[in-house]
């Protein structure tokens, strides 16, 4: 069976010239609307292309990155001067899709884990060119938070040797829970589970500006997030939808774990993404 969309890659820049690759599927015919998938940490893009030909059999038009120190774009593996740089990685995928044909057609965006939070203060900033906006598992909040002692040490480190790597510690059984996917993830020469200080330390402090002050979205926003989760807290992720006074709605699966397009249910889940955007073009 011929597919019914067209896969391309290619290089952009983003507004510290820092080199990146993008990736796009797009249906043959015109797409209903546009969707920018954003990675989480040690991810890429292409680790979403099941999840990208299932949303072009729907008609949407499909956008990702590879963020700075990640998949393919430049940059030394989970390293980034802070979460902004990364929001300006975002929005060269959107100045890109502004060059071509589609530029008119409505914005999506799409974010999982590191990519969730990513995605909401990308959102909160740049929502004028949005649509709408979905989250999976967003990293609002560690499901096992270090002690305050870690915290304490990373606060003082990361003055001392911003640039320094250290290890997620988060293994592949507590991201997906079928094994062939573990498998195939640690086969995959572009994920990696490293973090440097300086990013670690930007992304704990726009966690706890969320926690501490919930802001309203502009636009509707779907957050999912599996009960099983391992890595990140679905528990803040309801506080965080319980608080908005707009079309905020919660999807909240039993069985699933940290990467729901991996889990056994996926296409379950993307029939429910598919109407949702419908609902929202």
């Amino acid at each position: 069976m011929k597919p019914n969309f067209e896969y391309s890659h290619f290089n952009l820049l983003s507004t510290d010239r820092t080199q990146l690759k993008g990736h796009s599927w797009l249906p043959f015919r015109t797409p209903t609307c546009l969707l920018i998938l954003v990675h989480g940490l040690g991810g890429h893009g292409l680790r979403y292309d099941d999840w990208a030909q299932g949303l072009c059999k729907s008609n949407f038009g499909i956008f990702a990155i590879d963020l700075r120190g990640h998949g393919q774009s430049a940059g030394k593996q989970g390293d980034a001067k802070n979460i902004d740089v990364l929001l300006q990685d975002i929005d060269a995928i959107r100045l890109h899709i502004n060059t071509t044909k589609y530029k008119d057609l409505p914005l999506f965006i799409y974010g999982s884990s590191m990519g969730g939070l990513l995605a909401t203060l990308y959102t909160l900033e740049f929502g004028g060119n949005l649509s709408a906006a979905i989250i999976a598992a967003p990293w609002f909040k560690l499901s096992n938070p270090p002690a305050p002692i870690f915290n304490s040490l990373i606060n003082l480190l990361v003055y001392l040797m911003p640039k320094y790597r250290v290890k997620t510690g988060v293994s592949s059984a507590k991201l997906r829970s079928k094994s062939n996917n573990q498998l195939i993830a640690k086969e995959d020469p572009y994920v990696h589970k490293r973090i440097s200080l300086r990013l670690l330390h930007s992304i704990s402090a726009a966690t706890k500006r969320l926690a501490k002050s919930i802001p309203q979205m502009e636009v509707p926003i779907l957050a999912i997030h599996g009960k099983a989760d391992q890595v990140t807290s679905a528990s803040q992720t309801k506080t965080f939808i319980d608080k908005q006074s707009g079309d905020a709605q919660l999807l909240l699966l039993n069985s699933a774990f940290h990467e729901i397009h991996l889990e056994d249910d996926n296409m379950k889940i993307l029939h429910n993404i598919n109407n949702w955007i419908k609902n929202h073009i």
